[in-house]
């Protein structure tokens, strides 16, 4: 689904507690916290014996964060406990797994949230020592209750639970270690860190259901607070503390836009942001450019698949969100069919009924719908979200940005991140830091490809010789200096084979590269990390690389895609032909071919519409080449067929009035002809 990445989590939290009492809530969050990021708990390694107890204190160490719920129950006690070292100090080796995991987590440092809680059940079934409750009906409880000499008014606490659940709660309330539990509990009330200790009341079942969503909701905030002090880092994310603050304080009732030049981590910001409101409950749609977000490095990998998604080639519609919002609604047919208006009106009603966030990626390649429904969700949303990665800041209501570049401790941890992906760079980066920011001024994706391709810059006179980046704010000045860079990375002959490669918008069959030498020609590129293998067909690491080099690209290089094209066609089945038809159109137009392009166009107009997203842009193309007015008006009006067919319909309407009006100028040259 997203091509050959592993993407590792983004956190990972270590859940301790004593299972045979929170199981309910252990249950819950783990699976919630699944969800988003990483959860390590007891389910993953039984804590029974001594091999079970250094795996559990070997995942706390490679944890970045922890929950302790300590509850009535003490826990298994470790009978020799052979893990202990200098930290161990006030352990006499009677402890249980969970005291001793907490113990560890505070001589290792580790950020924590710590809830002690209180179930009053277990003190009202402490000193019973007889279980013989024959049902959960009331009149049978207040019995049970009157003849062991408790208040029957407690009846109340004993809703939701089953007898064998009672059973084990009255083992609980009499367990031979309950004064340890409040050695525990005083030990943990004398925290010192600010706001990682709660107690809680538990007076229902019910209330566990509670109580697993506000664990959840202070994970989020102390995960924030945590990366805020820089006390955690997020796997491979660095800096953009502050703007993931106040991105993540303007998601209720709100559009925001993330803005700024390709490649600087809008999208990373965003899936950052977005993962940590996911501990809130909130469901998330996203919208991402097809390329990109399937095959390259672009966004946050470790968000991948965590939401509601789909992806767009050329151009989003509005269309495209409606499908999305509404999969498997009853009403998504007659949603369909409505104005623009009504749908925007549709969306933002749904956004705010499920306090949902949609997620719009590259908003400079939507349509004018999505334009106007991101614009309208900032004046019209109250509790849902809508977010968008853009350019520039001309449909937005809210902004984050534009995003500067990394500097300082941040641009080093980024580098951090790469060179461990990477151990076999040697470059003293101490020496190179003041090169790095000069050339990209902490632009993400220049940092990348620049620490990636450390050993061809192991001349730092090499790296002097190159021009930097002026303004991080414009896109012109980032080509320019990404185009340096890969000049300087590449020989000519690599530089060649990329760009004929770069005119390609899907992964490349093997069998292409017979045309440029065979596969061994490539392999050097791919160790410099520009291209790479996924399931067995070539892709761009990057997409930003892929589109500069194909601006550039000459007509010959469109040629030599026609013929791959032709190849294919023959060999896929019927349902695919369209789509490869369009892509012999675009690349015979890109190639000057008109004619060919033409007489292609109107062989097979009728299957255009099988292949919609390209063939508008086909046709758009060949529109502003043609010149015979006849042909025009048929180019315009399959346009406004196209169109119409993706509903985008102020936009069909534009191109059919544009055809009825040449379609007047010819009737009125020669009326017969057009009889």
């Amino acid at each position: 689904m997203f091509g050959d990445f592993v993407a590792e989590k983004m956190l990972t939290v270590f859940i301790s507690s004593t299972y045979w009492d929170l199981n309910e809530v252990r249950k819950l969050l783990i699976g919630d916290i699944e969800e988003t990021l990483e959860a390590v708990a007891m389910e993953k390694f039984i804590p029974v014996n001594e091999r079970s107890h250094r795996e559990s204190i070997d995942h706390l160490k490679e944890s970045d964060v922890c929950i302790f719920i300590i509850g009535d129950y003490y826990g298994t006690v470790i009978e020799e406990c052979r893990e202990r070292d200098n930290t161990c100090k006030n352990c006499n080796g009677v402890i249980s797994f969970t005291h001793c995991e907490y113990r560890r987590a505070v001589s290792m440092g580790k950020p924590r949230i710590v809830y002690v809680v209180k179930n009053e059940i277990t003190d009202v079934l402490s000193g019973i020592h007889k279980f013989d409750l024959k049902n959960t009906e009331r009149n049978s409880i207040l019995k049970f209750l009157d003849k062991n000499g408790k208040d029957m008014a407690k009846a109340e606490l004993f809703s939701g639970y089953s007898l064998e659940e009672i059973k084990q709660l009255l083992s609980i309330a009499n367990h031979k270690n309950r004064e340890f539990v409040k050695e525990f509990k005083d030990e943990v009330a004398g925290l010192e860190e600010p706001r990682c200790y709660s107690p809680i009341k538990i007076s229902k079942k019910a209330d566990y259901v509670e109580f697993h969503q506000r664990i959840k909701s202070d994970l989020k905030e102390a995960i924030l607070r945590w990366y805020r002090e820089k006390r955690i880092r997020f796997k491979e994310f660095a800096g953009r503390r502050k703007e993931l603050e106040e991105f993540l304080g303007m998601l209720q009732g709100n559009s925001v836009c993330v803005v700024g030049t390709g490649g600087v981590g809008k999208t990373s910001l965003i899936q950052v942001g977005l993962l940590l409101e996911g501990l809130s409950g909130r469901e998330v749609y996203a919208l991402l450019k097809d390329y990109s977000y399937k095959y390259t490095r672009a966004g946050y990998s470790p968000a991948k698949g965590k939401f509601i998604w789909n992806t767009f080639t050329d151009r989003l519609t509005l269309l495209d969100v409606v499908e999305l919002v509404f999969e498997g609604d009853i009403e998504l047919d007659s949603i369909k069919e409505m104005d623009k208006d009504k749908q925007i009106s549709q969306l933002i009603s749904e956004l705010d009924r499920e306090n949902s966030i949609l997620f719009v990626d590259d908003l400079q390649d939507a349509d004018d719908g999505v334009k106007e429904l991101v614009f309208a969700g900032g004046n019209n949303l109250v509790r849902g979200a809508v977010v968008a990665g853009a350019r520039e800041r001309g449909n937005c209501y809210s902004v984050v940005g534009p995003l500067s570049g990394l500097h300082g401790e941040d641009l080093r941890d980024m580098v951090e991140i790469l060179v461990k992906k990477q151990p076999e760079i040697d470059v003293d980066f101490a020496v190179w830091d003041k090169e790095i920011f000069r050339i990209t001024q902490g632009h993400p994706m220049l940092v990348d490809i620049m620490v990636k391709n450390a050993s061809h810059f192991s001349n730092l006179e090499k790296l002097k010789k190159i021009k930097g980046l002026k303004s991080i704010d414009d896109q012109n000045t980032v080509n320019e200096v990404m185009e340096r860079l890969i000049r300087a990375i590449l020989t000519e002959e690599e530089l060649t084979i990329s760009t004929r490669l770069s005119v390609f918008p899907l992964p490349v069959d093997k069998k292409f590269l017979d045309n440029i030498g065979g596969e061994e020609k490539v392999n050097s590129i791919i160790d410099k990390w520009l291209l790479r293998w996924d399931k067995g067909k070539l892709v761009f690491t990057f997409d930003a690389v892929r589109e500069l080099l194909e601006a550039g690209a000459p007509p010959e290089y469109h040629e030599s895609a026609v013929g791959y094209y032709i190849e294919e066609v023959e060999r896929v089945d019927e349902s695919e032909k369209p789509g490869i038809l369009v892509e012999i159109i675009y690349h015979l137009l890109k190639a000057g071919k008109i004619g060919e392009a033409s007489k292609l166009y109107f062989e097979f107009i009728g299957s255009l519409k099988r292949a919609r997203r390209r063939a508008v842009v086909a046709s758009e193309m060949l529109l502003k080449k043609t010149k015979e007015k006849s042909k025009k008006v048929i180019i315009l009006g399959t346009l406004g067929n196209l169109l119409l067919e993706g509903r985008e319909f102020s936009e069909a309407r534009k191109t059919y009035s544009e055809a009825l009006k040449n379609y007047r100028k010819l009737a009125l040259r020669d009326p017969t002809a057009y009889e």
